[in-house]
């Protein structure tokens, strides 16, 4: 997998929204994410400049994960969205899909896809 080029990409994301901003101290982007790993991207690459809140720890399995109003909540508040995609967390698309007025969402399973042509696999953090 080519980190750097993921990377790049959140970091676009950020730099886009970064004037968009609707999280409580405006001075950071808020960023939800599925799962522990790319939370730990987006503060990689964000830094100071984001607040970043993971819905499923290490601990958690995103293929059973029992999503629940408060996520959707919490992913509702959010000024961008990293999901994995590709089957690996559905309930974020699934909560994400039932907002009226959803977040901006970045899928890294799709920016891989695209940027290599590879067919979609659900673990391409791996």
């Amino acid at each position: 997998m080519n980190r750097l080029a993921i990377a790049a990409a959140l970091l676009l994301c950020v730099r886009v929204l970064t004037g968009c901003g609707s999280s409580p101290d405006d001075e950071h982007l808020s960023i939800v994410t599925s799962t522990n790993v790319w939370a730990d991207v987006a503060a990689q690459v964000g830094g100071d400049l984001v607040e970043v809140t993971s819905i499923i720890g290490s601990s958690g399995d995103p293929h059973s994960f029992d999503a629940s109003a408060r996520v959707q909540l919490t992913l509702s508040k959010a000024d961008l969205v990293i999901v994995n995609g590709g089957g690996y967390d559905d309930f974020a698309t699934t909560l994400l899909d039932g907002l009226t007025t959803p977040p901006p969402a970045v899928t890294a399973v799709t920016v891989f896809t695209e940027l290599h042509g590879a067919d979609d696999n659900e673990h391409v953090w791996y």
